[in-house]
Order: C-alpha cells, then sequence, then structure tokens
C-alpha cells in the first residue's frame, strides 16, 4: 500500500525541477556551460534565467533550442549582440 506521502513522479518531476532552478539562481558568469546544460536539461526558458548569464552566447543557443517563434523574434537584437546571428568563421 502507497503512503499519503509517497511522492508521485509527477511531484518527484516537480522537486527536480524547482532544485535545478535554485542551483541556476545561484550560479555566477563563469558557469555558463553549466547553466546552458540545466537550461537544455530543464526546459528554462529566458524570464528564467539570471540576468548576469544572459550576456552569453552559450546560453542563448540553449534557449533557442525550445523557444516559440514569437520569443525568438522579441529576441533577435539581443541574440545578435551576443553573437549568435553572426556567420560561422569556420565556412
Amino acid at each position: 500500500m502507497k503512503s499519503k506521502n509517497a511522492p508521485t513522479a509527477e511531484t518527484s518531476k516537480v522537486l527536480k525541477f524547482l532544485e535545478a532552478y535554485g542551483k541556476l539562481k545561484k550560479l555566477e558568469k563563469t558557469d555558463v556551460s553549466e547553466a546552458a546544460d540545466l537550461i537544455l536539461q530543464h526546459g528554462f526558458v529566458r524570464e528564467h534565467i539570471p540576468t548576469h548569464l544572459l550576456d552569453d552566447k552559450l546560453i542563448w543557443e540553449a534557449l533557442l533550442v525550445g523557444m516559440p517563434m514569437a520569443e525568438m523574434i522579441r529576441n533577435l537584437g539581443k541574440m545578435a549582440s551576443v553573437g549568435l546571428l553572426t556567420p560561422d568563421e569556420a565556412n
């Protein structure tokens, strides 16, 4: 018999999301690769990201994966300013 207080799968998922969000909020500007990983793993959106991390191309690359078209259009200027929309020099 299940305990009334045993976490359900959905509850566990929410708790993991909140734990990751707490971790994301504490990251420093030097932790961008960890922040990008958290964005990709948990589906964080631009509003979840601390302002000091939004000046990095890697963060915007991660955000772009799940970004709706309207939000992408609203953020074109910022994505251009961090170098996300510049041509790849390797080509």
